[in-house]
């Protein structure tokens, strides 16, 4: 019963030292995800301020070609 129970301590040991790092990666993972998911907003601010401004110059593309086909 002795050595069945060394064992059992050792196994619970050993999965105690598995969980910790599973932990350990996941709070690592986490901590890249926050990064990605950083850069990812950036870039697409950037791209809605880039559509923004795209969208104003058509619009004064738009004005000035009906200016053009109202005065001809």
């Amino acid at each position: 019963m002795r050595n069945g129970l060394k064992l059992l301590d050792w196994i619970t040991l050993l999965s105690f030292g598995v969980g910790i790092y599973a932990l350990y990666i996941a709070l690592i993972n986490l901590e890249e995800n926050r990064e990605q998911n950083d850069e990812l907003t950036n870039i697409l601010n950037y791209l809605d301020t880039h559509l923004a401004s795209q969208d104003e110059h058509l619009a004064s593309q738009d004005r000035i070609l009906e200016n053009i086909t109202k005065g001809g």
